[in-house]
């Protein structure tokens, strides 16, 4: 009689763990792509040499970041230089990179505070090219050691792109929804109900 307990309870489990893997794989998120940065976009240019500007003073140049895809793309930047002066000290270089239609400022602080990190930008979408606006001023403060000091910034731009949903797949929030695992569910939920109901008439007929 205990042999029998122990192998309802242990059907009973199997059933359960199946319907909350299935449930908890409706939630997962979509996979990226596993593009290199190169498939999607061209950026140019992607290292600045960078002249010290007079105090006050400043040079700016230009950036095109083209989408390779007919997809839509998110993208990030990456920061990084190499300066004996310009990007330290008292009155660092002070970089803004904006878009150049719009003016939108992307990127704006101090050499100092900005290299060596990530900022994400917007959105590119497919087949369209981002023209953006690279700006470095030296304050008016600054010493004699900044005159005549060179540079060069490094522009890394990373793109990714979402994986499309798979024929047979619902976009819901948070993730896909797959008709099939549904069904398995829901099938695994009758199973479950159906085994209760034999349990039950076993206990009245003994």
């Amino acid at each position: 009689m205990r042999d029998r307990a122990r192998s309802r309870r242990a059907w009973r489990s199997r059933i359960v763990l199946t319907i909350a893997v299935a449930v908890a794989s409706l939630g997962a998120p979509a996979p990226v792509l596993a593009d290199t940065p190169a498939d999607l976009i061209t950026a140019t240019p992607a290292s600045i040499a960078v002249d010290a500007p007079a105090p006050g003073q400043s040079r700016s140049w230009d950036i095109d970041v083209d989408n390779l895809t007919s997809d839509v793309v998110t993208l990030d930047l990456a920061l990084a230089g190499r300066a004996d002066v310009l990007f330290g000290g008292p009155t660092p270089l002070h970089l803004t990179i904006a878009e150049k239609e719009s003016g939108t400022v992307l990127v704006t602080g101090s050499t100092a505070d900005l290299l060596d990190r990530t900022f994400d930008l917007p959105d590119l979408s497919g087949a369209e090219r981002y023209r953006l606006v690279g700006t470095v001023t030296l304050p008016a403060e600054a010493g004699d050691a900044y005159q005549a000091q060179a540079g060069r910034l490094d522009l890394r731009f990373v793109a990714t792109r979402p994986e499309p949903a798979a024929p047979g797949m619902l976009a819901i929030t948070g993730g896909l929804l797959a008709p099939a695992l549904v069904a398995a569910a829901l099938a695994a939920v009758g199973l479950l109900g159906g085994a209760t109901l034999v349990v039950r008439s076993r206990r009245k007929n003994a």
